[in-house]
């Protein structure tokens, strides 16, 4: 009977053992580092009528008796894992020979303890960026290239951010979204000419962060194929494979990448004529291009390209025809008079323009036309007209 009561108590107890283990794993997430886990088990029976209590001990105990027994402890280890990702979704556009064009990323700490981090860059050669197209150009180091962003204007780069080459003690996240991350800003300069001047030329450029012992510096060593030793702090590497090539699995290193598309202002410039008029009376379509016929150019600008065109002039230089070889007039008075050019910008109705130099966008002087001041979107398109009189 007393055996089996014994038996009964032991049952008990070990099933109350094994829920205080589960509570204490379930508390161990995102425990810090360092942490001393400490804790002491009781068993108490009786013989011969009497109560006795015996406490546990790591290397065994029989003495009965409150505080004979002793703690059992464990030191919870260092879990290695970082994350960087990129900031906006989608490539920063830039336009050739721009200067201090910035990428952005934030670096998370999600291990458990507080680290170090090492900044650096890699350049993708060739292949496939994180939004689509083709690596195949590298943008421009010139200075300091990685800045940490000092949260004045959360998200921007400006003037209080600092150059870097590393994050001084990044706490553990607390999941806030703020605790335990840092802004890191890689900036470079856009060549003006060659690969990174053409629509859609891509360079894809990895921002690497290395976790680092918060109170060297020094690289930390890799514990995680070691045997658990309770006593001692062990790192566990836990990162995941980033985007660089040379960023795998559990080296206490990740990366993200991001890069910049070239958008350029591309003009595509068509001129044609056409018979409006002849001195028979005739008019387009059966109107015949002889002495005394009136012309009518077209010339239309379209910007095929994805950046915004400012300041789009138009010259068309008629000293040749009219001065020289007199095969044609000019007829100052087309669409008004005075008014012998003529502008449309994106559909938006023909306006005319006067021939003198003056505060519209046209004139005709010393024999040549000119439009200028036209601002054209990706898309849009100009047109201009302007007519002459065959001799």
């Amino acid at each position: 009977m007393m055996l089996s009561q014994w038996s009964t108590r032991l049952i008990a107890i070990g099933g109350m053992l094994a829920v205080f283990a589960l509570a204490q794993d379930a508390r161990a997430v995102g425990t810090a580092a360092g942490e001393d886990i400490v804790n002491r088990a009781s068993v108490s029976f009786t013989v011969l009528g009497s109560g006795q209590t015996v406490e546990s001990s790591p290397t065994g105990n029989s003495t009965p008796g409150a505080g004979a027994g002793t703690d059992t402890l464990f030191m919870v280890d260092r879990r290695v894992d970082l994350t960087v990702s990129e900031l906006s979704s989608g490539y920063t556009t830039v336009l050739a020979g721009q200067t201090q064009q910035v990428l952005g990323f934030r670096v998370t700490n999600t291990g458990n303890d507080t680290f170090d981090i090492d900044l650096s860059t890699f350049d993708q050669s060739g292949g496939a960026g994180p939004f689509g197209g083709t690596d195949n150009f590298d943008a421009i180091v010139s200075g300091a290239e990685i800045y940490l962003d000092d949260g004045s204007t959360a998200g921007v780069f400006d003037a209080g951010d600092t150059a870097a080459t590393a994050i001084d003690d990044l706490v553990a996240d607390d999941g806030s979204g703020t605790v335990g991350t840092a802004i890191v800003w890689v900036v470079r300069n856009i060549p003006s000419t060659g690969p990174g001047s053409n629509l859609g030329d891509l360079s894809v450029i990895h921002l690497v962060a290395e976790a680092r012992d918060a109170t060297t510096g020094g690289a930390l060593p890799d514990n995680t194929g070691d045997n658990d030793d309770p006593a001692l702090v062990q790192n566990v590497f836990a990162d995941g494979a980033g985007t660089a090539p040379s960023d795998a699995p559990s080296d206490a290193r990740h990366s993200g990448d991001d890069g910049y598309l070239l958008e350029v202002a591309e003009l595509s410039i068509t001129k044609s004529s056409q018979v409006v008029s002849d001195p028979t009376g005739a008019v387009a379509p059966l109107a015949k291009a002889i002495p005394g016929a009136v012309i009518e150019y077209t010339i239309t600008i379209d910007n095929t390209g994805s950046a915004q065109a400012t300041n789009v002039t138009l010259t068309d230089d008629l000293t040749l025809e009219i001065a020289t070889n007199g095969t044609v007039a000019f007829d100052a008075d087309a669409y008004g008079i005075g008014q012998g050019v003529q502008l449309e910008v994106n559909g938006g109705g023909a306006t005319p323009l006067t021939n003198a130099a003056d505060v519209d966008a046209g004139q005709f002087v010393g024999n040549v036309v000119t439009v200028g001041g036209v601002t054209l979107d990706a898309g849009q398109n100009a047109v201009v007209n302007f007519r002459v009189v065959i001799q």
